[in-house]
């Protein structure tokens, strides 16, 4: 997926400015934070009122966006072997008939290298791997930090800045019936207060984070969306929480989602498979018969935020039948 932010950032842009409206600009230095040398050929995105756009740094780490609407600017940079606080970075105010001069200190990117192995000892491919930052008052995860491990079980977090971490190897989809990979905190724990920390230093590589992933018995929902009158609805996208984690310092909100979905059935009937312990929130989306097509972020956005037709249901020893979610009209 792309980086989240930066997705929903382009997706909130507005139109641009009527010509003729007094404007301002930027012109920013991509420096080095340690060396404060010219970082060249820096990937920066802009967004803000009027604007989303992209440019590259020149060969002396400057770059410049003209005739910008008199606005507060988000900047992100993108530059291999370095790191960027996008949730971080402050806004650039511009103002009509003014240069804002800025400069970016890129640090110099961690990187977490590790493996992913069920309790039985064998590797685990295609499970998502996600470094997760300590910060006052929570945790963080910066967009683009979560990988996928390989064949051989193998996971590389790169593009790290400089702090603490906890390391979540979250279960993969599909194919599970009766056992049920947990999400698992570094070294072998669901219980994220329990998990090493990794600390990592700027352009330093931590090797060695060795993940077993704690398995649980396996369950399945089943259940029936139905309208305000309760007729069967069939072909409703049902979107649901396959893990959450809570990333984001209290005031942020942010969330880490792993979301998947399904269809119902003509008698509007569903079934979920593969389900570990734990809390799941099922939200349906969409028109019957038509159910339409959703980006993975309209997914992870709709089962973050929910609508007035979310139900949650617990699952704990045993499966879980007769769940009746009832679609009212959206507002």
């Amino acid at each position: 997926m792309y980086e989240l932010l930066a997705a929903l950032m382009l997706l909130l842009a507005i139109p641009q400015a009527t010509p003729g409206q007094a404007t301002g600009s930027i012109a920013g230095l991509v420096q080095a934070a340690d060396t404060h040398i010219p970082v060249p050929d820096a990937r920066v995105l802009i967004s803000g009122p009027g604007v989303r756009d992209t440019t590259t740094a020149d060969g002396s780490g400057r770059f410049s966006f003209p005739s910008l609407t008199p606005g507060v600017y988000r900047i992100t940079i993108e530059k291999e072997t370095f790191a960027y606080d996008v949730l971080g970075a402050p806004g650039v105010k511009v103002d009509a008939g003014k240069t804002m001069s800025v400069t970016f200190n890129l640090q110099r990117a961690g990187i977490i290298v590790g493996e992913v192995r069920d309790d039985r000892g064998n590797p685990r491919s295609g499970v998502p791997v996600t470094a997760i930052r300590k910060i006052d008052g929570g945790t963080t995860t910066q967009p683009g930090t979560q990988r996928t491990t390989n064949d051989l079980g193998e996971f590389r977090l790169d593009g790290l800045l400089e702090g603490e971490y906890v390391v979540l190897a979250s279960p993969p989809s599909g194919g599970v019936r009766t056992v049920a990979l947990m999400p698992t905190y570094y070294p072998a724990t669901t219980d994220k207060t329990a998990a090493n920390t990794v600390i990592v230093k700027a352009g330093e590589t931590i090797g060695a984070v060795f993940i077993t992933m704690v398995s649980a018995p396996a369950f399945e929902v089943t259940g029936v969306v139905v309208d305000e009158q309760g007729q069967p609805l069939p072909r409703i996208l049902v979107v649901f929480v396959f893990s959450a984690v809570q990333t984001g310092a209290p005031t942020q909100g942010t969330l880490q989602v792993r979301v998947a979905s399904l269809t119902t059935r003509a008698d509007g009937t569903f079934r979920l498979t593969g389900l570990g312990p734990g809390t799941y929130r099922l939200t349906p989306l969409g028109t019957p018969g038509a159910p339409g097509i959703m980006t993975e972020i309209e997914m992870a956005s709709a089962a973050v935020k929910g609508n007035n037709s979310t139900t949650k249901v617990d699952v704990r020893d045993a499966n879980v039948s007769g769940v009746r979610i009832v679609m009212h009209p959206q507002p």
